[in-house]
């Protein structure tokens, strides 16, 4: 699938590993993880396109799946993890929203995500630095 959708990302991981393939390879721990993390995120866009190519399909079981493949927010005693994607998955598949209604709460909800993950991570390295 993602080959087919998503053919630059595809590309993208396929470059990532074997990037990750030269770095184990040479014993590289720094470029590993910097290939790494190129994986995920060619991963994390292919499935982000997937998904709301499927909302717009109407393929609500391939979007749910594809769903899966995130970051999810780390809840705390004061923040719930966000689940707008998911609602938004049933409410269309009950015919409650349009598939533009449920395009947009995906996008949102991972944004969201995305955006506090990032935060996060500028947060710890301020810390380590300090």
């Amino acid at each position: 699938t993602v080959r087919t959708q998503t053919p630059a990302s595809a590309a993208q991981l396929q470059s990532a590993l074997e990037a990750a393939q030269e770095a184990v390879q040479s014993n590289d721990g720094a470029a590993l993880a910097a290939a790494r993390t190129r994986a995920w995120t060619a991963l994390l866009n292919s499935a982000q396109q997937i998904v709301q190519q499927a909302v717009a399909d109407g393929d609500i079981k391939l979007a749910r799946s594809w769903l899966l493949v995130r970051e999810f927010r780390q809840a705390t005693r004061f923040s719930r993890p966000n689940a707008d994607a998911t609602l938004a998955l049933a409410a269309l598949e009950r015919n409650e929203i349009t598939t533009a209604q449920a395009a947009e709460a995906i996008r949102a909800d991972l944004y969201d995500t995305y955006q506090a993950r990032l935060t996060e991570a500028l947060r710890n390295i301020s810390a380590a630095d300090a």
